[in-house]
Parts: C-alpha cells; sequence; structure tokens
C-alpha cells in the first residue's frame, strides 16, 4: 500500500511539472502577441537551437517591448531571446513581428554598457556573414552579425579578421550604420576594426572604420562636416599605403565619381584617385606639401 501511494504521489508529481512548465509564449498579454512568439520560435530553425522549456515567460521588456529567454539545445549556458520591439513592422506580418536574438549577440546586446537602452530593439533576426579575407592567413571567414533600431549594429567574427589581432567584436553606430546599410553587407562587407577617430594635416577631423571591402568616413569638423563618405577597398588599400588621414591626401571629401571612360574619380584634401571599376587606383594631381 506505501508503494502504490509513492508511486500514485510520483505519477501525480511528473503530470503537475509537465503541465505548470513555462510554454512559448506564455504570459504574453494578448492571444496574437502569444502568436507572433510563437511564429519567431518556428521560424528559420530557430526551434532546433534552443531548450525546452523556456527559461521564462514572456515579460516586459524595455519601454513597451516584450521578452521571452531560452537555454541553448546543450544547455552549455548561452542564452537565446526572442524579443518584440515595442512598434514592430507589422507590414512583414505575424511571422515577423518578433526577433530572434542568439548567440554570441545576445551576451553582447545584454551587457550593462549596452543594452536596449543604447542599442534599441532588435530590427532583424540574428544572421550570419562570411568574408573573403584575401590579404590573410585565414582567407575565408564567417560570423554573427545584427542590427538595431536605435542606429546600432553588433558584429562578432568566428576568428579574428586580421593577421596578429585578437578582437573579434566590432560595433556600427550612426552615422556610418545608414551609410554601411545603403551600401549593403554584399557590397562593403562586415567591420574588421572599431571606429578610429583622425585628423588631417589639414586640420580636418573625422571618425571613421574599414570593412573587408572598404571604409566609411564621417567628416566631424570644417566646410564638410556631416558629410559622410565611401572609400572602396583599392582606394582605400592605396590610401592606407600612403598613411591615410595622416599622409598628404587628407581625408577624403566626397564620393566617387564617374569619369571619361567610364573610370573613376576619388577626391581627397591633397589630391585624388583615378580608376577603372575593377582595375589599380593611381594618384592624381597629389599635394605633397602645404606651406603655412
Amino acid at each position: 500500500m506505501r508503494q502504490i501511494l509513492l508511486l500514485t504521489l510520483l505519477s501525480l508529481s511528473v503530470c503537475f511539472s509537465q503541465t505548470t512548465a513555462i510554454q512559448v509564449g506564455e504570459g504574453a498579454t494578448t492571444p496574437t502577441i502569444r502568436d507572433e512568439f510563437l511564429a519567431a520560435f518556428q521560424r528559420g530553425g530557430f526551434v532546433n537551437t534552443v531548450a525546452l522549456p523556456p527559461l521564462t515567460e514572456v515579460i516586459s521588456y524595455g519601454a513597451g517591448g516584450f521578452r521571452q529567454e531560452f537555454n541553448d539545445a546543450a544547455r552549455s549556458g548561452l542564452k537565446s531571446a526572442l524579443i518584440r520591439p515595442a512598434l514592430p513592422d507589422l507590414t512583414l506580418g505575424v511571422n515577423n513581428a518578433v526577433r530572434q536574438v542568439r548567440p554570441p549577440i545576445y551576451a553582447i546586446y545584454t551587457q550593462s554598457s549596452i543594452g536596449v537602452s543604447i542599442a534599441g530593439f532588435p530590427n532583424m533576426d540574428t544572421n550570419r556573414f562570411n568574408a573573403l579575407l584575401t590579404a590573410q592567413s585565414v582567407n575565408f571567414v564567417g560570423g554573427s552579425y545584427q542590427t538595431f533600431d536605435k542606429g546600432f549594429g553588433i558584429f562578432v567574427w568566428d576568428l579574428p579578421p586580421l593577421d596578429g589581432g585578437s578582437d573579434t567584436r566590432f560595433n556600427i553606430v550612426e552615422p556610418l550604420l545608414t551609410r554601411w546599410n545603403s551600401i549593403g553587407i554584399d557590397r562593403i562587407g562586415p567591420p574588421i576594426v572599431s571606429l578610429i577617430t583622425a585628423t588631417s594635416r589639414f586640420g580636418t577631423r573625422a571618425n571613421y572604420q574599414t570593412f573587408t571591402n572598404g571604409a566609411i568616413y564621417n567628416i566631424t569638423s570644417g566646410s564638410l562636416n556631416g558629410r559622410v563618405i565611401f572609400v572602396r577597398k583599392a582606394v582605400q588599400d592605396l590610401y592606407e599605403q600612403n598613411q591615410g588621414p595622416a599622409g598628404f591626401l587628407g581625408l577624403p571629401i566626397g564620393e566617387e565619381t564617374i569619369i571619361a571612360n567610364n573610370r573613376r574619380r576619388q577626391s581627397f584634401e591633397g589630391g585624388t584617385m583615378e580608376y577603372a571599376i575593377n582595375g589599380t587606383p593611381i594618384l592624381k594631381n597629389a599635394i605633397i606639401s602645404v606651406t603655412v
């Protein structure tokens, strides 16, 4: 009789734990929001990367947003989350109202120095990138990235993108992120360094960041203050060979232009470069010295 009673109590305990386990979407304030979480959970293989039950119910996150957290499938300590922005893009339908934030992005995003107050809500799912690094010992390297609605992007490489380097994590902030988005990751690639501040020999200041296929410069002083300029990789390579902003060329002053024979020209404070679209740039009209 005692054994039967113990088995009955154990069975009831198992049934109770099964029926009280947190469900995906549980805690959502409306059935529609619950369905949005369920749709995001089932999208793009997310269901195969996390463990059930979820770590939390759907809870408030930031100003007007919602979040539900999960352990990774291996229960290694890595976490993922489904996050519904305060103002989701509902034109994309219920399947895309809630965003997936996966490792390693989620751990960085939830650091106290970033979080929803700095980065905002995710405006895309965590995605993968692959980049060809022809000048490096490891030619083909990938990583993860995600952008957020306060003009913030997080990029994490699987391996350091620069020979001899140790950094694998880089952020993009405004106004560079808007320009990066307009160019497209397929054309400019992910960042390979953090934001750099420079002053040219002409006294002009700028912030800039280099990527696998070029660089973006944000001029922050002088008559060109506020201009954001893209420099393609071949031009950037020759520019760096001539000491970049610290060299005689100074800073770029405008986007490349099309000249005769469908060639291109990019102008700098101290000269220009001309090139065929897939050719090697050559220096023109260089101002080698400045007399004060």
